[in-house]
């Protein structure tokens, strides 16, 4: 059973309240690398883009696409980033927290779990 912890997310924020620019720049580059690698719906707009984000093919429940960089993904990078420097490892409780923002563009079924990946 995952256990749901509330904190996790305050402790993230609190944590990049109080980092230095240059710390939270660093966290912010390591959690966008994190992020591109998990498997979104659509595809990259070029086959030359480095970053997941934007993307063709991904629509909102209401049918209107996704255009450039949608909000969710910017709040769970920060929220990425601020796990990183609070120490929060990479586990089902703060993983819970990144999926509960973007779990509706990650394409069906996607094991992200079980992938040998790290934010910490």
């Amino acid at each position: 059973m995952i256990h749901w912890d509330s904190t996790l997310p305050v402790r993230g924020r609190q944590a990049l309240e109080r980092a230095s620019y240059q710390e939270r720049q660093a966290a912010f580059k390591r959690a966008l690398e994190y992020m591109d690698t998990l498997p979104f719906k659509g595809r990259r707009v070029t086959s030359s883009q480095n970053r997941a984000w934007p993307r063709i093919g991904v629509f909102r429940e209401d049918g209107t696409w996704i255009a450039g960089v949608p909000g969710e993904f910017k709040k769970a990078t920060g929220m990425v980033a601020g796990f990183i420097l609070a120490s929060i490892p990479f586990s089902a409780p703060a993983l819970a927290w990144v999926i509960l923002e973007i779990g509706h563009l990650l394409e069906e079924g996607a094991d992200i779990i079980g992938r040998d990946v790290a934010w910490n």
